[in-house]
């Protein structure tokens, strides 16, 4: 990963440039598949968002998701309780670590994956991965270190580690400055 284009940057200033509310809490969600491809999880990920709408329902900041690599919902994407952007399907590097900036925690929801370069890419942008504890998603997310692992396939505990660190900031910022530090060491070109 070029960790001179994949860094950890301001993101109030990326969310607002993407036309996201740069106030409220972003879960980013960047798959480049078919959203129906079910390898990558993403009806974990909208039932996850289910049990997580109901914990923020009152509460303040806002959530928000961001999903990169699709303009638009397709016809079987449900409805969710918080606004949901569709960033668009890009493989410019500089739009793509835009969007990791734009984060406060980025979901893998993967149910079978190597080693997914959204977590390693997400890592090197300093942000905290939740995902499912499949395939190389250990190599890439140490539990409760750099991000959350969840036990494979339960929606409920991946809302339960995006709820923790989307409410914990201190946890999401510890974590996010070890996901970098562990993109140096593992990641990097050199």
């Amino acid at each position: 990963i070029d960790l001179d284009v994949f860094k950890p940057r301001d993101g109030t200033r990326a969310k607002a440039s993407l036309g996201l509310d740069p106030t409220a809490l972003t879960i980013l969600f960047a798959l480049t598949n078919d959203l129906s491809d079910r390898r990558k999880g993403a009806d974990l990920l909208t039932d996850a968002l289910q049990y997580l709408a109901k914990a923020f329902s009152d509460q303040t900041p806002a959530l928000q998701l961001a999903v990169l690599g699709h303009a638009g919902a397709p016809d079987h994407w449900p409805t969710l309780q918080f606004p949901t952007y569709w960033l668009g399907r890009t493989f410019d590097d500089a739009h793509v670590s835009n969007a990791y900036a734009a984060a406060d925690v980025v979901a893998v929801p993967s149910r079978l994956d190597n080693l997914p370069q959204t977590a390693t890419e997400a890592a090197a942008c300093g942000k905290p991965v939740v995902a499912f504890d499949v395939g190389g998603l250990p190599d890439a997310v140490e539990h409760r270190q750099t991000g959350y692992l969840a036990k494979p396939e339960d929606a409920r505990g991946l809302a339960e580690g995006l709820n923790w660190l989307l409410t914990d900031t201190i946890s999401r910022s510890t974590l996010g400055a070890e996901a970098r530090r562990k993109a140096e060491r593992h990641w990097s070109f050199q």
